[in-house]
């Protein structure tokens, strides 16, 4: 389910990242803060054939979470073009 939701908020953005004309996106990093003060990190980055996850996301049951997406051009942070 984890990875579920990380491919549904890429598909998400990937029409919004081709109708811009960005650089292209190599990786996305997503950090998921708790309202407990725990803060979750995942990545998804360019395997040659689009993103592919790096791994699980982990979030725990009754925490409320403000998600952060930064997303990156190799290593330049490209987030404010969209």
């Amino acid at each position: 389910m984890t990875q579920r939701l990380l491919l549904f908020i890429v598909f998400c953005l990937t029409p919004w990242i081709l109708s811009a004309q960005l650089s292209t996106v190599t990786s996305v990093q997503l950090e998921f803060a708790g309202n407990n003060g725990t803060t979750v990190t995942a990545s998804a980055t360019d395997s040659g054939n689009g993103l592919a996850v790096d791994g699980s996301i982990n979030l725990s049951e009754s925490i409320e979470y403000t998600l952060s997406i930064t997303l990156f051009n190799g290593t330049n942070n490209i987030t404010s073009e969209v």
